[in-house]
């Protein structure tokens, strides 16, 4: 047999590619396409991480196209294919609307289409919300011929951009098609400390600082700009997440006492200000000398801090003076204008933050000396820890007491360091943030949790501290803990996920599921729990036994003292 001329018609099968993102931090949309908008830009800031896509509506249904470097073959051989967008609602003229074809993929195989609810939507404003798409057939509409053979070449995936039933203008950011192991679109973070995680990334446009809220759990933060141009106390998380809760200009720190008053530092104005839920704002302090007033960080006085002008529980405040006295006050969080001068202008040092430390002590973080930190007694007489190596610009400050650490984030290096505060050792923890701005740091060391505002890129991240109980090490540590590791697996998880947990004696414990918004999903463990370690599992149900949708969960394990938290990714 002989053959000649052999035609073979078709096209070159692409190959899988399996971790692709665009995260528009550099100037324009790259080869995107837009129908139907009253215009497509990327403002440069304002994003999930410097820039953004923003669209803006016009008449008929305003659509975006993903880039042709997306495109061809999306069938992961593992199956742990999905989708991910930032999305964030700047404006809408009217009610928010269910998108049933918010996300459609074409190809020569078929069409599918993925839903987006206007429950799942941001709220209108500044929050910007992380939505996950599996990439399995059961998270999707198939519309035309078969998922399998879609996926095989895919040659369109379009961005239905209508949400509300008038006009509105949306942004759109870190868009990714990925699978189990490629890192999230835009995460320029890396962490050096073995004993920190990276565990969650909030953007949040404008942030400049967070604080916990001991009262309800939750996060608040204040944005650094005038009223008028949404300065202010505002909710990141719960029931409230994106919505302005006060009006300030320029504040430029945040904290609250345990009822869940929060107290709010105005930059150039030199006042503070009260604010209790339900009762509106309240000027607390309506200035601390004649001059230049410039309160900035704020911290309770910690057991043993009493001296002639402060005692324990008082708030103390660090006013910076930029060109007047550098000093720190007290003040009751019970009774108004009841401020006590405690330090003394020391010098040109420009104290920017301050913390409760060590019984009887409290830090100071500068900008001038970049060798020392300032240590305050409760007398007003200070003394200085010498840094093992220079930290420039050191803006903001907080104290770990479960594992006697200063941490502080410094602008000279864009950086977070722990310094051992008896030697005065500089460790780097992370580094990679865009930039940051005053007071941009808080702890929850008992929560074993370190939040850090990286105001340059709009984002709050979440660390996850270890704890003084080795991992995996039952047993009491030593600073008297009870909870072990806490883990999860397989994480991510098309459904059910295996959890494990570890108690060093018989205690009462709790182990429950929340969601990003800090929503209650479901409780998996409450009582008298024995000691030792105990394995189970969650099935993806909520506490009606309705499955959840695919995304990101928090999983809480806490007794009277102590608490651990694991991040969960569910990907139907």
């Amino acid at each position: 047999m002989r053959l000649d001329n052999i035609r073979v018609s078709g096209h070159v099968a692409p190959v899988y590619s399996s971790c692709r993102g665009k995260t528009f931090s550099a100037a324009g949309l790259g080869d995107w396409s837009f129908t139907s908008t009253g215009g497509a830009t990327n403002p440069g800031d304002g994003g999930n991480g410097g820039g953004f896509c923003q669209v803006s509506d016009a008449s008929g249904v305003s659509s975006a196209y993903v880039a042709s470097g997306f495109l061809g073959n999306w069938y992961s051989p593992s199956g742990s294919g999905y989708l991910t967008i930032d999305l964030r609602l700047l404006s809408a003229g009217g009610a928010l609307i269910d998108v049933p074809e918010f996300i459609r993929l074409s190809g020569p195989g078929g069409t599918a289409v993925a839903a987006m609810p206007a429950a799942e939507l941001p709220p209108i404003g500044r929050l910007w919300k992380t939505i996950t798409f599996p990439l399995t057939a059961a998270a999707w509409t198939v519309t035309a011929g078969s998922w399998d053979a879609l996926l095989m070449d895919v040659s369109e995936c379009r961005l239905q951009l209508e949400f509300s039933n008038s006009t509105e203008t949306i942004g759109v950011d870190n868009f990714g098609r990925l699978t189990a192991g490629c890192p999230p679109p835009d995460l320029p973070i890396v962490v050096s400390d073995p004993g920190v995680e990276l565990c969650e990334v909030l953007g949040f446009a404008g942030i400049s600082t967070v604080a916990l809220n001991p009262a309800d759990g939750l996060l608040y933060g204040t944005i650094d700009s005038a009223s008028g141009s949404c300065g202010g106390l505002w909710a990141l998380a719960g029931p409230a997440a994106g919505m302005r809760l006060a009006a300030y200009a320029l504040p430029a720190h945040l904290i609250f006492d345990a009822s869940g008053a929060a107290f709010t530092t105005e930059d150039t104005s030199g006042e503070i200000y009260h604010d209790a839920s339900g009762s509106g704002s309240t000027l607390w302090v309506s200035g601390f000398h004649s001059g230049d007033d410039d309160p900035s960080g704020l911290c309770f006085a910690p057991p043993g801090f009493s001296g002639p002008n402060v005692n324990p529980g008082d708030i103390l405040v660090a006013d910076c003076g930029y060109n007047g006295q550098d000093d720190v006050w007290a003040f009751s969080a019970a009774v108004a204008e009841d401020e006590r001068l405690v330090m003394p202008h020391p010098g040109d040092r420009d104290f920017r933050d301050i913390a409760s430390g060590r019984p009887g002590q409290v830090y100071l973080a500068g900008t001038v000396d970049p060798n020392t930190i300032t240590i305050l007694a409760p007398d007003g007489t200070t003394t200085t820890l010498t840094l093992s190596v220079p930290l420039t610009n050191m803006v903001g400050i907080d104290y770990d007491a479960v594992m006697d650490r200063i941490y502080v984030i410094e602008q000279g290096g864009n950086s977070l360091r722990w310094i051992n505060p008896t030697t005065g050792s500089v460790t780097l923890v992370a580094d990679g943030f865009a930039g940051f701005t005053y007071c941009g740091i808080e702890i929850d060391a008992a929560g074993r949790r370190l939040w850090v505002v990286d105001a340059g890129a709009s984002r709050v991240y979440e660390f996850c501290l270890a704890s003084a109980l080795g991992a995996g090490e039952p047993g009491a540590s030593p600073l008297g803990g009870l909870l072990g590791e806490l883990k999860a697996w397989p994480n991510p998880a098309p459904a059910a996920i295996g959890i494990s947990f570890a108690l060093a004696s018989e205690t009462d414990a709790r182990l429950e599921v929340y969601d990003l918004a800090g929503r209650f999903v479901r409780s998996l463990v409450a009582g008298r729990q024995p000691a030792g370690e105990r394995t189970l599992r969650w099935d993806g149900r909520d506490a009606r036994g309705r499955r959840v949708a695919s995304g990101i969960y928090l999983l809480r394990l806490s007794t009277a003292g102590e608490e651990r938290s694991a991040r969960l990714v569910l990907l139907r």
